[in-house]
């Protein structure tokens, strides 16, 4: 099960951020910081499991940004990777060229398709033109 999602830079600052769990500003904060550090630390990996926080957590480094999925040890790491991939497709064809500044500026899209693809399980569905009739 998901349990959160962002989308950080190269600097640490947070751009995008869902709990899908209740957390107290403090262990967001902790889990902000801990998955940030250890993926700045392990660039050329694409997933950890912290055993602190007891999440799996995975991620994929796109540009500047860092995507970042965490769950519980059910989550499946390569369906994971995949709707990462496929999320920043996305992103490009919407932007043509994304940055960090279009994830902030139209928080909006990133939301909806976030919210519509993880909650409603769209993620299954992973062909480029299907989803991009839908978005653009």
């Amino acid at each position: 099960m998901i349990h959160f999602l962002f989308i950080i830079n190269k600097h640490g600052k947070i751009r995008f951020t869902k709990y899908y769990r209740h957390k107290s500003l403090t262990q967001r904060r902790v889990i902000e910081h801990d998955v940030f550090r250890n993926c700045l630390a392990k660039q050329h990996l694409c997933m950890y499991y912290d055993e602190q926080l007891q999440y799996r957590v995975v991620y994929q480094k796109f540009a500047s940004l860092f995507l970042v999925i965490g769950g519980d040890h059910t989550i499946d790491t390569f369906a994971t990777i995949g709707f990462l991939h496929l999320f920043v497709r996305i992103l490009s064809a919407y932007f043509s060229s994304v940055c960090e500044l279009d994830v902030r500026f139209l928080i909006l899209f990133t939301h909806t398709y976030i919210h519509t693809h993880i909650l409603t399980a769209l993620h299954t569905r992973n062909s480029l033109y299907t989803i991009s009739i839908l978005y653009i």
